[in-house]
């Protein structure tokens, strides 16, 4: 399966107009100022809006058009009518498109505003109301008009256009040797502080670096590694110390069954100090996230440790 190829799904959304006050100065022969407080408000919610888009990619799974065992997110939301999207819907829109976080997001402001009622007129005010799966946003944009909308008016569905891919998780890890710093691959993951990713840096034997290997397939990824230090070599695994001396190093990949979260990102980390214990708050802030024990444990010198960032899995 192409992971750069967009997939096209269109998901209803409605503009609704809320009533906001109803004016009715008819009986007077003056004007009157009326003053009143429009409460802007959004609530997005993750969990919603990615069971909406799992379920309804199972029903296209039959037209070839999604597969089965994969999990999808948007990478672009459009209308058809671009002068429908306020400010504050493209705002939640960026979230669906951007951000991973499994969190509610929500706002809410108050602005005051005051319109002048003529004699003998009834004003009514509506507030346009955007809804979508896991979306409410009670928008800026207002109505006013002197008879009451009717019920066709009051609601307006449209079709949002999102473009969609597949996730890509980890499923393990490639262990390259060489013996030549020249030859280190591009892939490589690489140390978030721009210091060294070789993982025998200053131990000497090969030169080792850890490339990612990626898929798409739900069945096939895994949320953990652990680290082993032995002083038995394991033929099933590529030892992370190779040609250095003393023990084994190894990582396994393990998929925890007791979890809906699986591994997308991996990055390394190397600390002059022990940080083992902050490393939770220092990366990947406010999702999931996972990291081993110190790789050059016993062997002195720097800290080096593998992180990565976990996500909820919605699969098709």
């Amino acid at each position: 399966m192409s992971t750069t190829t967009t997939i096209p799904m269109t998901m209803m959304a409605k503009f609704m107009w809320k009533l906001v006050f109803d004016y009715d100065n008819t009986v007077n022969t003056v004007s009157h100022d009326h003053t009143y407080a429009l409460t802007m408000t959004g609530t997005y919610t993750p969990t919603i809006f990615n069971e909406y888009v799992a379920t309804e990619a199972r029903k296209l799974v039959g037209q070839g058009k999604f597969v089965s065992g994969v999990a999808y997110h948007p990478v672009s939301v459009t209308f058809t009518n671009t002068e429908q999207m306020s400010k504050e819907v493209f705002g939640f829109l960026h979230h669906m498109t951007m951000d991973q976080k499994e969190e509610i997001t929500t706002y809410t402001r108050t602005e005051v505003l005051k319109h002048v009622i003529a004699p003998k007129t009834r004003v009514l005010l509506y507030q346009r109301v955007f809804e979508a799966p896991g979306m409410v946003i009670h928008e800026r944009t207002t109505k006013m008009v002197t008879i009451p909308l009717t019920k066709e008016e009051v609601v307006e569905k449209i079709p949002m256009q999102m473009m969609m891919k597949p996730m890509m998780f980890v499923k393990g890890l490639k262990v390259v040797y060489s013996d030549s710093h020249l030859d280190a691959p591009t892939d490589r993951i690489r140390d978030v502080f721009g210091g060294s990713d070789e993982i025998n840096y200053m131990y000497g034997g090969k030169y080792v670096w850890l490339v990612p290997m990626m898929t798409t397939m739900v069945s096939e990824a895994i949320n953990h590694f652990d680290l082993v230090i032995t002083s038995n070599a394991d033929p099933h695994h590529d030892d992370l110390a190779k040609g250095a001396g003393g023990a084994y190093r190894y990582l396994i990949p393990v998929k925890k069954t007791t979890t809906d979260l699986l591994m997308t990102e991996l990055t390394l980390a190397r600390f002059s100090s022990d940080v083992h214990l902050l490393l939770s708050t220092m990366f990947y802030p406010h999702l999931p996230k996972g990291f081993t024990t110190d790789i050059n444990m016993e062997r002195g010198g720097e800290y080096l440790y593998l992180v990565w960032k976990l996500q909820k899995v919605y699969v098709v």
